[in-house]
């Protein structure tokens, strides 16, 4: 049995396309021409036996190819904004942490006047934390494989969640209120928010990664009071809270600064 030879389908739709006519293909057998597809672009392939309802298949399916180098491209293309969130979130959060460094020379002038105390000398009272019970930073590293880009917002997270409970504790003790403090307070604040944004943009936690530890105020309250028996103790916890946030602060801004070139391992 002879079938008929099937059209040549892509010529015919690239010169209906450009709009020249369309060459007469005379059947080599008796049969008619199939039907014409709905979009009447082409025809339907026949044989002896009727239309066998397929379409040729340059046109049921792009090339292997074609299709991994689409679905490539709509991955990136929707990648894109969310790496520049992060980008853009790592920028704010470096510029909110300067602004947290910059706040804490005058917090520290405004709550202490004891000449012995100061911000240059950062070793010398570092020996009392244990008597006062003063809780320590978390520890930054560089981000790795082994420290990922979670790990260190929950790490970041955590020490901007236990410094604005030291300073708030601190302040309940203190005899006059003093604005640069509670400046420095809200700029904890709205950095904790974004820190906290930017985790639910970071590549989930592995298996098995502990929960961020939630900084209790009035546990820690408890804890320190014993220790803050007077004036003179209440004014050296502040100035070692002061202290342990501007060298915590130091470790932020060189994470969000990887962060900004980029140096994190991709997820």
């Amino acid at each position: 049995m002879q079938e008929h030879a099937a059209l040549p389908f892509r010529q015919n739709i690239n010169k209906r396309n450009l709009g020249c006519p369309t060459p007469h293909h005379p059947s080599t057998g008796s049969g008619a021409t199939g039907p014409r597809s709905p979009t009447g672009v082409g025809r339907l392939r026949t044989s002896r036996c009727g239309p066998t309802n397929q379409w040729p298949s340059e046109l049921s399916c792009p090339p292997a190819g074609s299709y991994l180098a689409l679905c490539a491209l709509a991955a990136s293309v929707g990648c894109a904004p969310i790496m520049q969130d992060s980008q853009d979130n790592a920028e704010n959060g470096h510029s909110l942490i300067t602004k947290i460094l910059n706040d804490i020379p005058a917090a520290h002038k405004s709550w202490i006047n004891i000449a012995s105390m100061s911000l240059d000398e950062v070793d010398k009272f570092q020996y009392l934390k244990e008597q006062l019970n003063f809780p320590a930073a978390p520890r930054l590293q560089l981000i790795s494989d082994n420290f990922t880009l979670h790990d260190c917002l929950s790490r970041i997270s955590e020490g901007l969640s236990l410094h604005k409970a030291l300073l708030k504790v601190i302040r309940k003790k203190m005899t006059s209120a003093s604005a640069e403090v509670n400046e420095l307070l809200f700029d904890i604040r709205d950095l904790a928010l974004l820190v906290q944004k930017m985790r639910t943009l970071a590549p989930a936690p592995a298996a098995g990664a502990p929960p961020v530890r939630v900084i209790s105020e009035n546990r820690l309250e408890e804890d320190l009071r014993p220790g803050l028996s007077s004036e003179y103790l209440v004014k050296l916890a502040a100035h070692l809270t002061l202290l342990q946030l501007r060298q915590f602060g130091q470790d932020v801004s060189r994470s969000f600064q990887s962060m900004q070139d980029g140096q994190t391992p991709t997820p």
